[in-house]
Parts: C-alpha cells; sequence; structure tokens
C-alpha cells in the first residue's frame, strides 16, 4: 500500500499547501482518493505529482467538513465514474458556534443532490473492496466533544452538538498490520484506535495517519494524548493539517520516532518488509525515512543520482533505490555513525571523506567490509547533469563529516552535523571550538535551507545561530553526568528567536 498526500497545511517545495488535507492511495490495484481539500488546489498539486485523477477507482470522505470536502465538484468533474463514499449521517449542515453567529463549515452545498448518482451513503461497517473498510465511530458521548469544540449541526430546524456520526475511518489491511486512515479524528485518536481495536479483535494495527485537531488545545493536554497513545503500542502515527505545529513538537517529545510529520508530496509506503516512507522535498529531492528516526536523501538528476547515507541497513535500500531512480548512481556517507552507514554492505562502492574512513572501520570493526570505500573531497562539485552538489566540510560530530549543497535549490543535506541535539562525545568527535568555528563558517556559505539525519523537518538557515549561542554560554542542564551509549555526558539546551539547540558533550570537548 502506497499513500501520497496532495494536500496538507504544509507546503513542499512547488506543491502548495492550504488547510485542509487530500490523500492518493495505491492499494491492491485500486487507486483511491480520501478527501479533496479546501478547494481545487489538489488538483493542480496531482498534476505536479502524476496522479491520474481521471483514473481514480474510488474516493472516500473522510467527515462533512468543507476543508476535507471543497474540491469534490472539480474531483467530479474530471472522473465520470469513481463513486464517492460518504457516511450515511452526513449532510449539508455542519456549522462552528462563536457566541450567537454560526458559520457554515459542511460540504458544498448543493453537492448531494447534484452527484447523487456517483454518492454511496455508507451504513454501519461497510467493506468497499479487498482489505479496505469504512468504520464508523463507536464511542458514546461524542456530542461532548463537538459542544467544547463549539462545532454544531442544524438538525430539524435546532441546533444540536456535532456528535461526528458522520466523521468514519478508512481501514486497510497490510502486512505489518491495519493501517488507520482518519483525517482530523474529531472523535479522538486514541478512541478511533480502540474502536479499530475492538472492530477486528486479535488484528494488530500499525499506524494512524490523519490530522488529531490539537491547534486550539494545551500543552498538557495533548502530552496527556501523546502518553495515551503511547499505551496502544501503535508503531507509526502520521499526523499534520488540524493538529498544529505547537502540538506536534510537544507530541514529539512523548512519541520520539513513532510520529511522522504530515506534509504535502509525502509517501508512505506498507507494503513489506522492505518498504520505506519517503517525502519529496524538491522536485528531484527525496528524504527516506529508514529505523528510528534515520533520514536518507536520495537526489535525482537527469543524467546521475545520488544516495546520501544508507540508515542502519535492516532493510534493502539498494532495492528500494533502484527502483526509485532512472539513471545510474552513487552512495555518499554523510560520515561514519552505525545508523548512516549501516546499509553500505549492500551496495558496491562508497563515497566518503578520507578523515571519516577509520571512523567507519571503528563502527565496522565486527563486520567484514563488502564494498570498496572511496574518497570524496570537501570543495568538490558532483554533476548530476542538471543538478550539482558542492561538498563542504562540516567536522564536528565527527572528524570527517561532510555536508553536500545542492546549488539549484540552495539547499544543504547535512547528515547529523548540525541536527537540533548535536552529540559530541562519540568516537571521532572534535571539539567544542572546532564545532563553533564550523557552524560560523557553515553559516558564510550560500544555502538558504538545510536537511539533518534525524529529522523530517526542513530548517532555516538562521536555526544554526542558535547553536553558536548555545556554546557561547554552555549552560549544563543537570551538575551530573548522564550515561549515554557507554559515555559520561553533559547536556546544554538553548532557545531563541532562531530556534532551539542542545548539545550533548563530554568534559573533554570543552578546552
Amino acid at each position: 500500500m502506497r499513500a501520497t498526500v496532495i494536500v496538507d497545511n504544509r507546503k513542499n517545495g512547488n506543491l502548495q499547501g492550504e488547510w485542509g488535507l487530500s490523500i492518493y492511495i495505491e492499494y491492491r490495484g485500486k487507486k483511491l482518493l480520501l478527501d479533496t481539500g479546501a478547494s481545487d488546489l489538489f488538483v493542480t498539486n496531482a498534476q505536479k505529482l502524476e496522479i491520474p485523477l481521471n483514473e481514480i477507482d474510488l474516493a472516500v470522505l473522510s467527515h462533512a467538513h468543507y476543508d476535507h470536502a471543497n474540491g469534490m465538484k472539480a474531483f467530479f468533474e474530471r472522473n465520470s465514474t469513481a463513486k464517492f463514499y460518504l457516511r450515511e449521517s452526513s449532510a449539508e449542515n455542519c456549522y462552528s458556534k462563536m457566541w450567537f453567529l454560526h458559520k457554515y463549515i459542511g460540504i458544498p452545498k448543493n453537492i448531494l443532490s447534484e452527484y447523487s448518482d456517483r454518492i454511496v451513503f455508507a451504513k454501519s461497517d461497510l467493506q468497499i473492496g479487498d482489505g479496505m473498510y469504512l468504520i464508523p465511530h463507536k464511542t458514546p458521548g461524542l456530542e461532548a466533544i463537538g459542544k467544547r469544540e463549539k462545532m454544531y449541526q442544524k438538525k430539524g430546524g435546532r441546533w444540536q452538538p456535532d456528535d461526528f456520526s458522520h466523521e468514519q475511518s478508512l481501514v486497510m489491511e497490510t502486512e505489518k498490520g491495519l493501517v488507520i486512515f482518519n483525517n482530523c479524528s474529531h472523535g479522538g485518536a486514541v478512541n478511533i484506535i480502540n474502536e479499530i481495536a475492538a472492530t477486528f479483535p486479535g488484528k494488530k494495527i500499525h499506524a494512524l495517519i490523519g490530522g488529531f485537531h490539537l491547534y486550539n488545545k494545551s500543552s498538557s493536554e495533548v502530552r496527556e494524548l501523546g502518553k495515551r497513545i503511547k499505551e496502544t503500542g501503535i508503531q507509526y502515527v502520521c499526523t499534520g493539517h488540524c493538529t498544529g505545529e505547537r502540538a506536534y513538537a510537544v507530541l514529539k517529545e512523548e512519541l520520539g520516532d513513532v510520529l511522522h510529520q504530515l506534509q504535502t508530496g509525502m509517501v508512505m509506503e506498507f507494503s513489506d518488509s522492505n518498504s520505506y516512507e519517503y517525502t519529496k522535498i524538491r522536485e528531484n529531492i527525496w528524504q527516506i525515512a529508514d529505523d528510528d528516526g534515520v533520514r536518507c536523501t536520495l537526489v535525482q538528476g537527469r543524467d546521475l543520482a545520488a544516495l546520501i547515507d544508507t540508515g542502519y541497513g535492516k532493510r534493502d535500500l539498494r532495492a528500494f533505490v533502484e527502483k526509485s531512480v532512472h539513471t545510474p548512481y552513487i552512495v555518499i556517507n554523510s560520515h561514519g555513525h552505525p545508523d548512516h552507514i549501516g546499509g553500505n554492505d549492500r551496495f558496491d562502492v562508497v563515497y566518503a571523506a578520507k578523515e571519516e574512513w577509520d571512523v567507519i572501520s571503528h563502527f565496522e570493526e565486527n563486520s567484514p567490509c563488502t564494498y570498496q570505500l572511496k574518497e570524496i573531497h570537501s570543495g568538490e562539485r558532483i554533476s548530476l547533469g542538471d543538478i550539482h552538489l558542492d561538498v563542504i566540510s562540516l567536522a564536528g560530530h565527527t572528524k570527517g563529516s561532510i555536508g553536500l549543497i545542492v546549488e539549484e535549490e540552495k539547499l544543504l543535506i547535512a547528515g547529523d552535523a548540525l541536527n537540533e541535539g548535536l552529540w559530541l562525545f562519540n568516537y571521532g568527535s572534535l571539539s567544542m571550538r572546532q564545532l563553533y568555528a564550523m557552524i560560523a563558517e557553515t553559516l558564510k556559505l550560500d544555502f538558504n535551507s538545510y536537511l539533518c539525519g534525524h529529522s523530517d523537518q526542513e530548517y532555516p538557515k538562521a536555526k544554526l545561530r542558535s547553536h553558536l549561542a548555545n556554546i557561547e554560554r554552555l549552560v549544563t542542564d543537570k551538575k551530573t553526568p548522564q550515561t549515554l551509549l557507554g559515555f559520561e555526558t553533559y547536556q546544554s539546551t538553548y532557545e531563541d528567536e532562531n530556534g532551539r539547540s542542545e548539545i550533548v558533550f563530554t568534559l573533554d570537548k570543552v578546552e
């Protein structure tokens, strides 16, 4: 199963975003559209993503709100055959309330009558295809959530708190377990997980994907939800849209690498044990998610492609890359830590800075090297045809760390050298003074933003200044060391208008 985010709040390169959500899903030979966003933008983005809307086999509306349904007419105009599944209680009657004012937030007016021959109203649990199900809410008392959220339905001339009976989960069976899509989760993310668990007893739930409607919740409420989601044992959570960036950051603290950020252009695969989730960063740049939050990057040029880092190596990254690229490719290590070189042995040749070779050897000492290691130099330019990569030194996290600036995009691919949480204690790491000098020099280079090896976010260049400020003040959070990977480490945390910086170090790195 492969899911592509056509529209989310977060834009991505030439793919625009809006307050809304639309996801394209390929599953067991069928093409499915889940929601149409808040406008016709999903049409524009689908064209850029080469998604054939006219070939969609069936469509689903997650719930009867405008930011998921306003593109329905545009879809019907471009697809003449697909049935569109709505929950049977869906109607043109959803409003938000502020004092005595009611604002319409429902599906397009008259859409149900104009396209009545295309719309199917789902009743109770409904199987819509091989391994595909629509499941309504089964948790009692959801009207209390509607009242709290100031969401109402007009029924028989009277205002009633929304009970979200028009909201449904799309559930897909995969080899990894059940994958749940619920694009706003108004009924509550934990409620939804529990509802699906009760509907499919004995089946493992692998993933929950969608917005969580947390943008207006307090940090304590969000944190509590994160704890409860973690208790369910779910392995993959991907959220965005109405969750909000502040709430996402709090959830990240609770869920760690289980949590992923939705954004326009993101692709998730749940086909088999060798599948990868990946996000389209630019027209020809993808960030590949490996285990435990590690990120590899794939850049596709006209004549050559480049893979930066190989992750843990637990899955067949080579098979994935060769399925994805349409040219020969090269493999480059940003640095020599195990979570970035673990897949090296699946490739024939890997490039790394000469200064990093002994770091790679150090972490591979118990594994015979089955690939050829070749040198790459700081200052070197790699031509992929129409795309050019400039190799720069990012020595600090390790002595031979490198980054690659994609000249045409002014984007720096930085590995772990510029992570929000910087480690300066493991084998091959340099001093705090050398780290400071590297960051200061990097700020002088010509790029606008950068990617890191343990984040799904693209950071503005100015964020690096928070690291410099942290080093300048260097106040440890605790007076006693914490044991990390066998090292006695200290941590200094700093946050300013440029962003957050965490530096974990051993005392010998402070001169």
